[in-house]
């Protein structure tokens, strides 16, 4: 795929991908995953992966993992405050422990004694705490998705039938969405890979174009009963009255040219069509600057020359911040790694040339700093990491690819996805071998 190919097609992405319907979208997300009785592999890494998928779907993410009860009820006060006022969208997110008694639905938070079915209510966060304080904010739409019908890990010796660690059915509230790993009575599977059975096919489908949220649950729960050989089968108490897409419509047909759909404005002049053709495929970003400047805003095709212009000085500006790689020594296998932090995409650490995996992560986080996050490891080729200009974004798109202008080019791409708007190349480096 040549460059004004790949151009072409991100300016169609960013013409058909329709701007979010709330502005405001706000998410909670917490994974406990270190419980001295029955630890569990996947939920911190749910919650990480989840959060970083929420970031890049223009939502603000309160990431809590591992969480004393205090700990979880402080986040849910916080959560509130961003909710109130904003009539948007709230996400509610929890992988971890979670149990029903009496009827009512717990989540149980890291540090909990439980001894009898009594101690629950008391030890952990009542489910609907977490609902009425979504309902009291007054949003258009609210979220709730709980992955945490796991076995009940407390139970020996409990008078049967008081409590057990799947959850019990709640209704969702008008104008909201509760979400289940599994249904009532089942349990829900912890996992095999990095990622719960569950919330895997979530991270596979939510940013999926044009799909609605209850299409995106469809999915999910399709995925899950295919993996479990039907042993689980997720399902949503569901009461919204509107539409909602993680990523909104893309309208693109198969095997059929991508085509920008016509401004709505008067007809441009022949002048104007012959001075863009003799530019469009130039590789000065000074050429898109002067039509700018000829035809300001009034431009049939100022937008992709802004685009076209300002990806072109980023991956000039990105040759400042690489570095030479060296001949490994007895041509052994390089590793490369890159670390964000999750709250600053100008906040990142790349590695490369190092001798082991565990070395260049290492590497990676020295460079970004202790809060950060190892987010990508490669070992072929090269890498490149785009984020978006403002300072402090959280949208940000890494590729690998054989060649660095091949990774720089499916870095802005995956950026500018899930951005709409123009990324640069922060940096990029490739293994010598």
């Amino acid at each position: 795929m040549n460059k004004l190919t790949l151009i072409s097609i991100l300016i169609t992405l960013t013409t058909l991908i329709a701007q979010p319907s709330y502005a405001n979208k706000v998410a909670l997300v917490i994974g406990n995953s270190a419980y001295k009785q029955a630890p569990l592999t996947n939920p911190a890494n749910d919650a990480n992966d989840i959060a970083t998928k929420l970031r890049r779907l223009n939502f603000e993410v309160i990431l809590v993992k591992d969480a004393s009860k205090k700990e979880m009820r402080q986040a849910v006060r916080t959560f509130d405050k961003k909710l109130r006022g904003n009539a948007g969208v709230g996400l509610f997110y929890y992988a971890g422990h979670g149990m029903q008694v009496d009827g009512s639905n717990y989540l149980i938070p890291i540090g909990a004694s439980i001894q009898q079915s009594y101690d629950v209510s008391e030890e952990s966060v009542s489910a609907n705490y977490i609902l009425k304080a979504m309902e009291a904010s007054g949003n258009k739409l609210n979220i709730v998705i709980l992955d945490a019908c796991r076995n009940n890990p407390f139970a020996r010796g409990w008078r049967s039938g008081t409590a057990n660690g799947v959850l019990a059915r709640m209704d969702a509230p008008t104008g909201s969405i509760i979400a289940y790993a599994t249904g009532p009575g089942d349990t829900a599977e912890d996992g095999n890979s990095s990622n719960g059975t569950y919330t895997k096919h979530l991270l596979k489908n939510m940013d999926t174009p044009g799909l609605s949220i209850e299409e995106v649950f469809k999915k999910v729960r399709i995925g899950v009963i295919e993996d479990t050989s039907k042993k689980q089968v997720p399902w949503e108490s569901n009461s919204l009255t509107g539409n909602f897409y993680f990523i909104e419509n893309l309208t693109i047909a198969p095997n059929k040219p991508l085509i920008i759909p016509p401004p709505v404005s008067a007809p441009r002049s022949n002048e104007e069509i012959i001075y863009w053709n003799t530019i469009k495929s130039s590789d000065n970003p000074s050429y898109f600057k002067a039509y700018i400047d000829k035809y300001g805003d009034s431009g049939q095709f100022t937008a992709i020359a802004n685009i076209r212009k300002n990806e072109l000085i980023a991956l000039q500006s990105a040759s400042k911040v690489i570095t030479t790689p060296t001949k490994a020594p007895n041509n052994k296998l390089l590793y490369a790694a890159l670390a964000i932090n999750g709250n600053q995409g100008n906040r990142w650490g790349f590695s490369h040339d190092r001798l082991s995996t565990s070395d260049a992560n290492q590497q990676a986080l020295l460079k970004c700093g202790s809060d950060c996050t190892v987010v990508k490891n490669f070992t072929n080729g090269c890498g490149a990491y785009a984020a978006d200009q403002a300072t402090g974004s959280t949208i940000w798109g890494f590729a690998q690819a054989s060649t660095p202008e091949q990774a720089k080019d499916k870095a802005l791409a995956s950026c500018l996805y899930y951005k709409g708007t123009q990324c640069i190349i922060r940096v990029w480096a490739c293994n010598s071998h």
